[in-house]
């Protein structure tokens, strides 16, 4: 019978978390999806990943795309809380990627305490994607 160091079950144990944790990323699930039910008005839908501080779990991902969903050009929007990350799908004929950061970035009017809240969000960067056909 083969006899099996003690030590090597709590090593490999703490191997397989570390290998989890490190790649868990690659399997990241969105937070809150958006997709635009208007037709599509050009044959281009670009997108662009950005990381926004402040959206940082299910509901600052759900309000992050009630904020911006209703803006010509929006086709998709996924936000990856965990990561920050908010991936945009637009039209590009309609909106760019700094606009979006402008839009994103905006003060926001709370309707219950009347007043402007600013820095609600902040995009920390920005990487245009694909362009889809």
């Amino acid at each position: 019978m083969i006899r099996i160091p003690k030590i090597l079950i709590p090593v490999s144990l703490v191997v397989i978390i570390a290998l989890v944790v490190e790649f868990s990323s690659l399997l990241a699930l969105p937070s809150a999806e958006y997709y635009s039910t208007d037709p599509v008005s050009s044959d281009r839908i670009e997108t662009v990943e950005m990381i926004v501080r402040g959206v940082k779990c299910r509901g600052t991902s759900e309000f992050f795309i009630d904020r911006i969903k209703d803006t010509g050009g929006i086709i998709s929007i996924k936000t990856y809380a965990g990561v920050n990350k908010c991936v945009i799908g637009y039209n590009p004929d309609q909106t760019d990627p700094e606009r979006l950061k402008e839009l994103i970035e905006a003060p926001y009017f709370h309707p219950e305490t009347k007043e402007w809240m600013e820095n609600i969000f902040a995009v920390v960067s920005i990487e245009e994607s694909n362009t889809q056909e």
